[in-house]
């Protein structure tokens, strides 16, 4: 539901009035941070055994999931999809970040993994989509190679854990409201417009302090 969800909020975003006015910051969640690519695995047993259920219910799900994709824009291809340990995509994210390059480094990889079948565990896979974002080799391979990166996408994970964040996608405006879920569009536009506007009292609020105010007669209310 992330890829739906990043995309939704992208059409919302892209219909707000203010929408220049919007930062976006992506940090770090990892719902299964033991897993690991087992190759030849069928993607609906994999789901199955995840979720204690049966193929066949499993199956079902994934083709909810993908109708939904369809709604939003996007293809699924759940059949291709490769089960993977995401710690070294989430290390390249944040690495990604610090050169202003972590959305396009999410769309790809959010792609690669739902629509292509690629393996994002495999460090060759990532490297090549790195690469392809606009990503420099050397620092790549130096981030690949060693636990650069690491500690931040530990301290996203419990930031988020903090801030009662339990599943993905989540979306928290100004670090207070917090929103989870792949919603629709309109959801979106909601929330966007409420943020904006709560954001806007309080920025008026700070440029404009109430106190005290003294006329030059000395009269002061």
């Amino acid at each position: 539901f992330c890829y739906i969800g990043k995309r939704n909020f992208e059409t919302a975003l892209a219909q707000f009035p203010h929408k220049d006015k919007i930062e976006i910051l992506w940090r770090s969640f990892q719902i299964m941070p033991h897993a690991k690519h087992k190759p030849g695995m069928d993607n609906n047993q994999a789901l199955a055994e995840h979720l204690g259920t049966t193929p066949a219910q499993a199956k079902m799900m994934n083709e909810h999931v993908t109708a939904m994709a369809k709604g939003a824009g996007l293809t699924y291809n759940m059949d291709k999809l490769v089960w993977a340990n995401t710690l070294d995509a989430h290390r390249l994210i944040q690495y990604a970040s610090s050169i202003g390059l972590a959305d396009q480094m999410e769309e790809r990889l959010f792609q690669a993994h739902f629509t292509n079948g690629e393996n994002i565990e495999d460090q060759a896979t990532l490297l090549k989509i790195a690469l392809q974002v606009g990503l420099e080799e050397g620092p790549v391979r130096k981030v690949l190679e060693s636990d650069q990166y690491t500690a931040e996408v530990g301290k996203d994970i419990s930031a988020a854990q903090n801030l009662g964040v339990r599943g993905v996608p989540s979306f928290i405006i100004n670090r207070k409201a917090s929103f989870s879920g792949a919603m629709p569009v309109t959801d979106f536009t909601h929330m966007l417009s409420s943020a904006f506007a709560n954001w806007q009292k309080e920025y008026s609020a700070d440029e404009n302090p109430a106190g005290v105010v003294c006329s030059p007669k000395g009269e002061c209310q």
